[in-house]
């Protein structure tokens, strides 16, 4: 569970979120609600790939590995916009 924003902070809805295990395998796939909250479910304790791509090509997909245990594990995943800032 956790969120998914924008570099800005701000939700980001209608995000796909895939959880994947070690072996390959996708385990649970999701979308983000509208205040950019989801809820993967695992179906054991264990490391597990989670992928987040927004509906939009405005920004860079996101990929990281995390550790779930017994409990909850909350993880927050920020999208960044694949547009450049010439203006820096």
């Amino acid at each position: 569970m956790g969120l998914v924003t924008t570099q800005a902070g701000t939700p980001l809805p209608g995000a796909v979120l895939t959880l994947v295990s070690t072996e390959g395998q996708q385990v649970d796939q999701t979308i983000s609600a509208d205040d950019g909250s989801y809820q993967a479910l695992a179906p054991s304790s264990g490391n597990y790939l989670l992928i987040c791509r927004a509906l939009t090509s405005d920004r860079e997909p996101e990929a990281s590995w995390i550790s779930i245990q017994d409990e909850p594990t909350h993880h927050n995943i920020t999208l960044n916009s694949t547009t450049t800032d010439l203006h820096r």
